[in-house]
């Protein structure tokens, strides 16, 4: 036979190729693709998507230091130059207890203020220690439209008038969140009873008739349905709060359950899933408007720069105590009897986290934690924005980013601008803007709570105007029955803060200049609106006439009724000539630049002497009142941006076109006092760092002084 071949086939395994790196980030994609899919559709029920995906809940400390360290491949959103300043960090583990005993502190030294006591009869059933700690946050909400209106056992909502039309059976609010009406009967107030939310739309607009036709719809049984609903919620949170471990003795200090847990809790299986005006809840108040709910469910998030240990709560008190005795002299935003800081936390953690970030600028024990909150603090914004709740404290936060913002590298980085348009926003859809029709309070509290609405929309109105005038932008407000009624309202209420005063004369500053503007910026058919053939003399005399004026009284006003014992309050009165001043030469510059451009700019002109007049008077507030009294150091951006500009002017008019209208000894003192801003603004008591704004600014007049000397 002849010989055949023997064939060996030999089967090697299939090893499939290595998959190249962008296989590998195409598959990344495509399952974080799967991942912002997952989240949309479930970004109406965040407990639902925490409860069904535990993977999605907070990382694990290792994986937070991994992260960033940067040893994880995974994607960070940590900034790589916060990362090394984050990777030591470890969230504390007896921040619950920690906490805990915070409040406890705070509630035995005892509050300010508290809710007037009803009769002493009135006792809560099965009341315990987390139910009395709900009663005392507040079950009404503070922020509803007119909350000192009846609340009807029989009709429930529907006997609520929308502007508050009805105070005849004006009831109070016992230290248990208990109502105690005139008539003397007892009854608990439940979340159920809340009135219509003050930022709902008047019902002339499509959707307040749309609010209004949906909540009348309801009938009595969907109404106790839904108040039974709410209170069982309340309790459910109650008994498995963060309060309740306060009171266990564990040597581990964890607080019993993950804070996811607790809002999976919240999702009622009975609640209407519908979305948008099909919900007939869609109109109502939610749990987020419910303080006693906002509360339980902060105290289980504690902000990250409090829970991963960059600050520990005595550093909390400090830093409050900062932003009042310091920051809040130029803002006057907030009223520290509402808002101390056990009062903050419970209610708006990105307001919390903004005041200690912004405030650890100038904390000179732990000067290394600022570029990090504030880091936590834009990320704190960010999220606000697109799953926060809508709240007064909400647009304060974003003031606050607006006025102290953080340096950016170029113009187009900078946020400050946006912050407050944020704000703005904020505040119109929260309806700020439409005066409180309430006569009588249910206590101190709610009273101090309308003031603070109140207030909150003037600075919004001043921030507004002042800003618009800094950045060359047309202004979103328009004058309103608040901001009319305006000069007055400091005296409105015992409870005015001392600084209210001071608000609404800046406030009568800024409508003035707004008047001059709207005239030089009168003609519809340029491009800009600025009419040239405006009698730019007549029309700049007759403001600065309104202008002295304004000025004289309120000198005398803030003389016979500014508290001169309170040095904040002295300093604020002395910021009326440099706040003049600046608004004169806002002012007279338009007339200087139309004289230029017309060639009738000589020695003497009344623009010129005036704007230098005017400049020289910011300047001369800056070295000799503002920088000695220690406060300059704190000072709101927007002031050093004034000095800024009014030597900028200086420095402008020493240029070759303008020099030739001033005398030499005029031109030496102009540089002496340019001179001496510069050396103010970068000195040490006055700059924190080099990254500080009045540093920044004396930076750059240094670089532009330099230029025009150079050019001489």
């Amino acid at each position: 036979m002849p010989e055949r071949p023997c064939v060996l086939i030999v089967i090697y395994p299939f090893f499939p190729p290595p998959k190249s790196k962008r296989e590998q980030l195409m598959n990344l994609l495509r399952e974080k693709d799967k991942l912002i899919e997952q989240l949309l559709r479930s970004v109406h029920n965040p407990a639902k998507l925490l409860a069904n995906n535990p993977g999605l809940r907070a990382p694990s400390p290792s994986a937070q230091s991994r992260d960033a360290s940067g040893s994880n491949q995974g994607l960070s959103i940590v900034p790589s130059g916060v990362a090394g300043s984050l990777a030591p960090a470890q969230p504390s583990p007896t921040i619950s207890k920690d906490i805990g005993a915070w409040v406890a502190a705070s509630n035995a030294r005892g509050r300010s203020i508290s809710p007037r006591k009803s009769d002493p009869g009135l006792t809560l059933e099965g009341s315990s220690d987390e139910e009395e700690a709900v009663g005392r946050t507040g079950v009404i909400d503070i922020e509803a439209r007119d909350t000192s209106v009846p609340v009807s056992e029989s009709s429930g909502m529907d006997s609520v008038s929308q502007r508050g039309d009805r105070t005849d059976t004006l009831s109070t609010t016992s230290s248990n969140g208990m109502l105690a009406p005139r008539d003397g009967k007892e009854r608990r107030l439940s979340a159920g009873d809340l009135p219509k939310m003050h930022s709902l739309p008047d019902a002339t607009a499509p959707h307040g008739l749309f609010a209004e036709l949906s909540i009348e719809a309801q009938t009595a049984e969907e109404r106790e349905a839904e108040r039974e609903r709410q209170r069982k919620r309340l309790q459910s949170m109650s008994s498995s709060s963060l309060g309740s471990s306060y009171h266990q003795d564990k040597s581990s200090g964890a607080s019993g359950k993950d804070p996811s847990d607790a809002l999976a809790g919240m999702k009622d299986p009975l609640e209407d899933e519908a979305l948008g005006p099909a919900n007939k809840n869609y109109w109502r108040p939610g749990p987020a408007q419910n303080l006693a709910f906002r509360r339980l469910l902060n105290e289980r998030n504690p902000p990250e720069l409090l829970a991963m240990g960059f600050i520990n709560l005595e550093d909390v008190d400090k830093l409050f105590k900062i932003f009042y005795d310091r920051l809040n002299v130029f803002l006057s935003i907030l009223d520290p009897v509402i808002h101390s800081p056990v009062d903050v936390f419970g209610r708006s953690p990105f307001l919390f986290t903004v005041i200690c970030a912004v405030a650890s600028r100038y904390y000179t024990e732990k000067p290394h934690i600022y570029s990090v909150a504030m880091h936590y603090a834009r990320t704190a914004a960010a999220m606000a924005l697109v799953e926060g709740i809508k709240s007064v404290e909400t647009c304060q936060a974003y003031i606050i980013m607006s006025v102290y913002p953080t340096a950016a590298r170029r113009w187009e980085e900078d946020r400050s601008w946006l912050y407050l348009r944020l704000a703005i926003g904020m505040a119109t859809d929260l309806s700020l803007h439409v005066p409180s029709s309430t006569t009588k309070f249910l206590d101190e509290r709610h009273e101090r709570e309308i003031l603070n609405r109140t207030r909150t929309w003037i600075i919004c109105f001043n921030l507004d105007r002042s800003g618009a005038t800094q950045f060359g932008k047309p202004p979103s407000i328009k004058e309103d029955t608040v901001i009319r009624r305006s000069p007055t309202w400091y005296k409105k209420s015992p409870h005015n803060h001392c600084y209210d005063i001071h608000m609404v004369a800046y406030t009568e500053l800024l409508r003035l200049v707004a008047g001059f503007l709207e005239e030089v910026y009168s003609d519809p058919n340029s491009p800009t609106g600025l009419n040239k053939e405006l009698n730019f003399t007549e029309v700049t005399l007759r403001y600065d006439a309104k202008l002295a004026k304004f000025r004289e009284e309120t000198e005398q006003r803030f003389f016979n009724e500014s508290d001169s014992r309170d040095p904040a309050c002295r300093y604020r009165n002395e910021l009326l000539p440099f706040l003049v001043n600046y608004s004169r030469l806002v002012m007279f510059s338009f007339g200087f630049q139309q004289a230029f451009q017309r060639g009738t700019l000589e020695r003497g002109n009344k623009f010129l002497t005036t704007c230098i007049d005017a400049a020289s008077g910011v300047l001369k507030s800056v070295v000799e009142v503002m920088a000695p009294s220690g406060y300059l150091r704190y000072a709101a951006d927007g002031h050093f941006v004034f000095a800024a500009f009014a030597s900028a002017y200086l420095l402008k008019v020493l240029r070759p076109p303008f020099a030739s209208t001033l005398e030499h000894e005029q031109q030496s003192r102009i540089l002496a006092l340019v001179n001496r801003v510069i050396k103010t603004l970068g000195s040490p008591e006055v700059a924190v760092d080099d990254h500080h704004t009045p540093k920044l600014y004396s930076r750059f007049l240094d670089g532009l002084l330099k230029r025009n000397q150079e050019a001489a």
